[in-house]
């Protein structure tokens, strides 16, 4: 059994032994990944690498997942000097490594909306999800102020029309004095450009801009299967650094290692379609296979989440 040594002296010595911290309380994918050595107390941050094999119809591509700054190594100049130090339990190791993973997926999401929103507001379900919303704003188009009352009560979950006047309040879209609601400058710049299909662009820019909000606050359902399964493609290719090309099964196992539940093969096969549809994903002779710029942009934000 090795026994580290309890304290250092400086920050060279503190930067060798926490590798080997890593190693006997979080195993052998730890690595270092930052330091923060302000003097009298030094950060040293751990993240996590694991083996990855990557499989298509063609071929299998090794490659790795790396997740830094899960935890960190707190050494603290004591009274005599010398550094003592403390780190995580392994169980609070785990669940900071849960959190860190869904805010990995997160990422990928959001930069996700970033290059389809135009694409991913086409499809039917999606924009059906956002009606009220689209239902106040081109009411600007015949009139200039909307009775609240009587907007809340266009719909039978007035609550529900609640928190979209809420939202629309705080992305500066509308505002409300006494019982009246009023389109914006923002609002009102969507409505009347010459650009067209002002309905596509609001959506997208609201999808682009507001994704984790749109998703917390109106519970969006429409959206997100679409988004977590065209995920599902993007992610394991950009961490193979190339388009793969995939069966349905095989997009259902990805999609189950990353979200952790399996979609119904049914559903399943119309999402794709309809991703197909507006060019996010591409079917070709039954295989699924993807959009190269929509990869490019995918895998820079990868590369940067891992290096940073």
């Amino acid at each position: 059994m090795i026994t580290l040594p309890r304290s250092v002296s400086n920050a060279e010595e503190a930067i060798r032994l926490a590798p080997a911290i890593g190693f006997m309380e979080y195993g052998q994918g730890s690595y270092l990944s930052n330091i923060d050595d302000t003097g009298d107390e030094i950060k040293l941050f751990l993240g996590i690498k694991y083996p990855l094999l990557i499989e298509d119809e063609e071929r299998s591509i090794p490659s790795m997942r790396i997740i830094p700054d899960v935890t960190s190594i707190n050494f603290k100049r004591n009274d005599t000097g010398r550094f003592g130090y403390d780190f995580d339990q392994y169980s609070v190791f785990k669940e900071k490594l849960i959190q860190k993973d869904y805010l990995f997926l997160q990422t990928l999401e959001r930069e996700l909306i970033r290059n389809t929103y135009e694409s991913l507001s086409k499809i039917p379900s999606v924009a059906n999800t956002l009606t009220p919303l689209m239902e106040i704003s081109n009411s600007f188009r015949f009139q200039e102020k909307l009775d609240k009352n009587k907007v809340l009560k266009s719909r039978k979950n007035q609550r529900q029309m609640h928190n979209y006047i809420r939202f629309m309040v705080r992305n500066d879209l509308i505002s409300v004095s006494e019982n009246d609601i009023h389109p914006t400058g923002k609002l009102l710049g969507f409505i009347d450009s010459k650009d067209g299909n002002f309905s596509i662009r609001l959506m997208g820019d609201l999808l682009m801009r507001n994704y984790s909000e749109l998703m917390t606050f109106l519970h969006l359902s429409g959206l997100k299967p679409y988004l977590t399964i065209a995920n599902s493609y993007y992610t394991p290719s950009s961490e193979a650094g190339s388009l793969l090309r995939v069966g349905i099964e095989r997009l259902r196992d990805y999609y189950k290692r990353l979200y952790r539940t399996s979609p119904i093969l049914m559903k399943l096969r119309n999402q794709v379609s309809m991703l197909s549809e507006v060019e996010v994903l591409r079917i070709e002779n039954r295989s699924i296979t993807g959009i190269e710029e929509i990869l490019s942009r995918q895998m820079g934000v990868l590369e940067t989440m891992q290096s940073s």
